[in-house]
């Protein structure tokens, strides 16, 4: 979905870039939920040892939560929120 959109350029309609505005938040969203998900359950199986400076098994919680706040969850929530509800397509902002 992405390629096409890039592949059209300017020639990407309003419409076209605000269904994938949708897209791209909703993988967002589902990539941040689950990974946080995942890294907390890592620290729960492996217990206090995973947190030894040796496995750095903590880069991957301190880099998806990096990744989760540069154009933060809540924008895209907020965003997921007002089309699901009003069918409003997002418009670019700073945080797009």
């Amino acid at each position: 979905m992405l390629d096409l959109a890039w592949d059209k350029g300017p020639a990407l309609s309003e419409h076209e870039r605000g269904q994938l505005a949708i897209a791209i938040a909703t993988a967002k969203v589902a990539a941040t939920r689950s990974g946080l998900e995942l890294c907390s359950r890592l620290f729960e199986v492996t217990g206090a040892r995973a947190t030894h400076a040796s496995l750095r098994l903590d880069r991957h919680w301190r880099n998806l939560r990096t990744q989760s706040l540069h154009d933060p969850v809540d924008y895209k929530l907020h965003e997921l929120g007002d089309w699901a509800l009003n069918q409003s397509l997002p418009t670019p902002t700073f945080y797009s």
